[in-house]
């Protein structure tokens, strides 16, 4: 970098030397590799955490599931209940004197 910063005006290929392109190759690969890393582990939170939500999505269908299974056993017997009924005064309308 200081050797371009040197001669601004000259092409990288012809200020530098060539230890000093191996030296700003290496360099250049070396920030490409940290940022691979830094995008992967960034990508990593985000599933982590999608992870996570889906998980809590997927107890909160359960739980309404749940919760509806016994609101549909608590219909049942409210019907049942009913046609009892129902037919208990049904019967008794038929016979009343």
């Amino acid at each position: 970098y200081n050797a371009l910063q040197q001669e601004p005006g000259r092409r990288a290929s012809e200020a530098l030397s060539a230890s000093q392109r191996e030296d700003l190759q290496a360099a250049v690969e070396k920030v490409r590799r940290q940022l691979l890393r830094q995008s992967r582990e960034f990508d990593s939170q985000i599933l982590r955490e999608r992870m996570e939500l889906l998980q809590q999505a997927q107890q909160k269908i359960r739980e309404m599931e749940g919760k509806l299974e016994l609101q549909r056993r608590q219909l049942k017997e409210l019907e049942e209940k009913f046609l009892f009924l129902f037919l208990f005064f049904s019967l008794a309308f038929i016979l009343w004197p």
